[in-house]
This record gives C-alpha cells, sequence and structure tokens, in this order.
C-alpha cells in the first residue's frame, strides 16, 4: 500500500511549490506526456512490438531534455548509460518513464523490470531531496543527486502523468515513493485537441556532454 505523499490535482498548491523547486512546471510535464503520448499513438504497425512503448520514451526523454536544458544549470544527463536532465547546482535528476499507471491509488510501475544500474541511480541518491553528499564523497557526482521521474501512463485512453519521487528499492520493482505529484489524467482526445504537436526547438550547446555517449550494458530503459 503506497505510503507517501500525494499531491492530487485538485490541491495542487504544495505540489506546486514541489515543482518550482525542481524546475519544473505543471504545463511542462503535461506537455512533455502529451508529446510522448502522440510518438506512442503514430507508430507503425509495421514496426516491432516494443516499438510504441520505445517511441514513446525516446520522445518523451526529448521533451523533458527540450523543455529543461535551455534553462540555467541543467545539462543532458547519462551517467552510467541512464538518459536523463540533470542539475548539478539543484543535485537533481529527472528521468522520463513510461509506467503501467499514473495517477491512481496505487504506486506507478515501469513496463519492465528495473536493472541494476537504475536501482543505483535512485538508491544512492541522498535522502534529503536538497541535501549535499559527504566531502569525502568518491562516486560520480551524480550518484550523489536526487532522482524524479516523470511518470507518463499509456494504457488506456486517458493521459496520466505524475511526476515523483521513488524510495530505495531491493528488487526489480520500485517499492514506493516519498512524493507523488498528480499533474492530469484527462482523456486523450480532448487533450491532443487543445494542443500543438510541437515540441520546443532542439537545444544548441557547446556541451561535448551532450554528444560524447558512454556505451554500459544494461537493459533498455522502459
Amino acid at each position: 500500500m503506497p505510503d507517501g505523499v500525494i499531491f492530487r490535482e485538485s490541491e495542487p498548491e504544495r505540489g506546486d511549490e514541489l515543482l518550482e523547486q525542481i524546475g519544473l512546471s505543471r504545463e511542462a510535464a503535461k506537455h512533455i506526456g502529451i508529446y510522448a503520448r502522440r510518438a506512442f499513438n503514430n507508430t507503425s504497425p509495421m514496426e516491432p512490438i516494443s516499438a510504441p512503448g520505445v517511441n514513446a520514451w525516446n520522445k518523451g526523454t526529448e521533451a523533458l531534455r527540450n523543455t529543461l536544458v535551455p534553462r540555467e544549470g541543467w545539462k543532458v544527463g547519462r551517467n552510467l548509460g541512464i538518459e536523463s536532465a540533470v542539475n548539478h547546482e539543484k543535485k537533481l535528476q529527472l528521468i522520463y518513464q513510461n509506467v503501467r499507471r499514473a495517477c491512481t491509488f496505487s504506486d506507478p510501475q515501469p513496463l519492465s523490470p528495473r536493472g541494476s544500474v537504475s536501482r543505483r541511480m535512485i538508491n544512492d541518491g541522498t535522502s534529503d531531496m536538497f541535501g549535499s553528499a559527504p566531502l569525502d564523497d568518491l562516486r560520480p557526482k551524480e550518484l550523489s543527486y536526487t532522482v524524479w521521474l516523470v511518470c507518463v501512463c499509456h494504457v488506456n485512453d486517458n493521459l496520466s502523468v505524475e511526476v515523483s519521487r521513488p524510495k530505495r528499492f531491493d528488487g526489480a520493482w520500485y517499492d514506493g515513493f516519498h512524493e507523488r505529484i498528480f499533474i492530469i489524467d484527462s482523456p486523450l482526445e480532448e487533450l491532443l485537441a487543445q494542443t500543438s504537436p510541437t515540441t520546443p526547438e532542439p537545444v544548441e550547446s557547446n556541451d561535448p556532454d551532450i554528444y560524447d555517449v558512454d556505451v554500459t550494458p544494461k537493459s533498455f530503459p522502459a
């Protein structure tokens, strides 16, 4: 049974405060979900059976980065092969995640089991959301950063999006969340009619890390 704090759409004030601290607006999170869902829906039936989820993950990650990276302090992150947006000043990482459910009483869960890399990324983060790692911490600095997930559900006819902070877990699935911020759970058709299919322009950056891809063996993100 979930024991984290849930901030629902109907009572957004505290959730909005957290989003402001993170640097992600409610409207931006909604548009990340819409952009990913368009990619999911537009998958050709001739593509492999895993293509809808893969396409949604690709475009959801793109939209997340196009939203955050142009802002001060944010960069493309791919530490240990995990694709994210990272803020070294705030010591935060945001990761796009396809999930089986969102904005329900039950915790969101990914479409496929989490591997050791994802588990380490979340478990090694500091328990204080904006705390600092010890001075003698020799791990890659991103491993001491708090992880938030932009969770998007593509299972039903609604678009369901939440921004949530997972707790430490030992197995292949998330084992609870500290906070869950419900962004939207509305009929997809209405949302698509209200919004443009575009996402912010591709990020232009002189940061070599954007193109310096360190390939490591791991399971493909869901």
